[in-house]
Parts: structure tokens; sequence; C-alpha cells
């Protein structure tokens, strides 16, 4: 018997044990299939942040990819608002009669780039994924 069938034979065995046991674990792998069958929830670690996903892997995957969509949505209409912004800022901010309603304009271009929504970073299996590090310390419970 080869390796990979006693692998693949351990992975199904753990996927199903980790599914009928009443506890919970943590699971870092890269096995899909272990994934799939052992989660019921899955938290992804993002762009410094925690995003919390119920449901099994293939569920986690195309809600991870719908809210990625909604980011870069959100992401593209924030650049198009800003550009108009600075647009109008440019042409209007020098006259008199228009002076009021540029500053206006600039300060909500202000605001709208402080709150700016980050496209999402690319996922370890799309490009290089988050370059930035993240450090956890997980303490034991009694």
């Amino acid at each position: 018997m080869n390796k990979l069938c006693n692998c693949s034979a351990a992975c199904k065995w753990l996927g199903a044990f980790l599914r009928n046991s009443s506890g919970g674990a943590v699971i870092v792998s890269h096995d899909q299939d272990l994934l799939q069958d052992a989660c019921d929830q899955i938290v992804e670690v993002r762009g410094r942040q925690l995003h919390h996903y119920a449901g099994d892997y293939n569920l986690f995957l195309e809600q991870r990819e719908l809210r990625g969509q909604q980011a870069a949505s959100a992401a593209l209409t924030q650049g198009k608002k800003i550009a108009e912004l600075e647009g109008f800022v440019a042409r209007f901010g020098a006259k008199a009669s228009k002076a009021s309603q540029a500053q206006s304009r600039a300060k909500q271009l202000e605001k709208i780039k402080s709150n700016m929504v980050a496209a999402p970073a690319a996922s370890a299996g799309d490009g290089p994924g988050d370059a930035r590090k993240v450090h956890y310390l997980f303490t034991l419970c009694s």
C-alpha cells in the first residue's frame, strides 16, 4: 500500500471523527477534502482581519468569492466618486461663486478617503496572498 493511499484514508477517518465529535478543533490544512468533511464553521485570516463563515468548505469558498466581489465593487464605486469629487474641486476651487461648494466637496472627499473600502487581498491559491504577517497567541483553556 502506498503512502498517498494511507494519508488519504487517514484524512477521511479524521474528517469523519471530527464531524461526529461533540467538541471543537482548530484545523490548519491544505487538504480540501478534510476541510469539507470536518468543518461546519471556518475562520479565515486575511488582510489582518478575521472573517467568519458558517457552513462547510464549499460554502466558504462561495461566500468568500461573493465577499470579494462585493468589496471590489464597493472599491470601484468609491474610486469613481473620489475622481468625480476631485474633478469638481479642481475645476471650481478657485471660482468665488463655487468656492463654498468646492470646500464642501473637498470635505466629502476627505471623509470618503478616510473610510475607503479596500479591495480584497489575493488568496494563497490565486496569488501571493497577504504580504503582512499576523501574530496570534493561543492560550490554553482549562
